[in-house]
């Protein structure tokens, strides 16, 4: 209903805006040169005509998108998309966005993995610009070599939107291959960026694993930490979060995001102090006893 409203109102302003303009000469110039007036510049009416007219048919054409979208009928909104998609090949970017978090919605994250095949297939210049998106479901399998394999495949890519984040997605797979010197060149490498705060804290958590066993990691953990707790109130902190929550990965990602925040600020995080070091290391790819064989 309200996207229907938002429809008629958007129409009433546009009209009414034209017969402001039209009436404009009336009140200015007088009857007499009204019509000489228009007779001059109808190019300015042909305009607002041209203009009306083509949002209108933009909203005709994603009647049904909105709907849905107003609804709130995910279900409805995969199936509708998939048809655009798969069917039609109408390979929009704003269809593939609202595809893949519609799987995520409806717990089909899976389901990413066929529609980045037919990008691959299709329109491969997709699969660079959503490549943190269309990662999630390798991330979620755990399969060491889908992760590194994909993020390997696209983190050297000139047209890979989001590639610090693809970075991070490749030294996570290289975490869980135990490949811990690549890893922690590549996390180093990523440290040292001071992009994304969110990203930074992540970055820093999977080091802490070298942090018993190398001076380099430990030395850069702790002078990431100073930084981080100089930079950032708990106020600002949690804004940083909301507005990361843009970052599919983030959303999907939320419990060792969580994990990660009560590591780097545990005075934040009074009730979670005691075990943070645990859970931190039940949360991280690999933990420090798993390492100690290794390093």
């Amino acid at each position: 209903m309200k996207f229907k409203l938002v429809f008629v109102a958007f129409n009433l302003i546009i009209l009414l805006s034209f017969l402001f303009v039209f009436l404009l000469p009336f009140f200015f110039l007088g009857p007499q040169y009204t019509q000489v007036f228009w007779v001059e510049n109808w190019y300015l009416a042909a305009l607002f005509v041209a203009i009306i007219v083509v949002l209108n048919l933009y909203f005709a054409k994603n009647w049904r998108l909105f709907g849905l979208l107003e609804s709130e009928d995910w279900h409805g909104l995969v199936g509708y998309l998939e048809r655009e998609i798969f069917e039609r090949k109408r390979l929009r970017r704003q269809h593939v966005r609202l595809l893949i978090n519609a799987y995520v919605v409806v717990s089909e994250p899976d389901k990413i993995t066929r529609l980045e095949e037919f990008l691959r297939l299709q329109r491969p210049s997709l699969v660079a610009e959503f490549a943190v998106e269309l990662g999630i479901p390798h991330l979620l399998s755990n399969d060491s070599v889908a992760i590194t394999e994909y993020f390997g495949g696209l983190r050297q890519n000139a047209r890979t939107k989001s590639r610090d984040w693809v970075r991070w997605g490749y030294a996570f797979g290289l975490m869980l291959q135990q490949s811990y010197d690549e890893a922690k060149t590549e996390l180093l490498e990523l440290l040292n960026q001071r992009t994304d705060p969110v990203l930074q804290v992540l970055t820093a958590y999977m080091l802490e694993n070298y942090r018993r066993h190398d001076e380099q990691a430990a030395r850069r953990v702790q002078e990431e930490l100073n930084r981080l707790r100089n930079a950032w109130s708990p106020a600002k902190w949690k804004k940083q979060l909301e507005r990361s929550r843009s970052n599919l990965l983030v959303l999907v990602m939320a419990k060792l995001l969580e994990d990660a925040s009560s590591w780097a600020f545990p005075d934040w995080y009074p009730s979670e102090v005691e075990g943070a070091g645990r859970s931190g290391s039940e949360s991280r790819p690999e933990s420090r006893n798993s390492r100690n064989g290794s390093a």
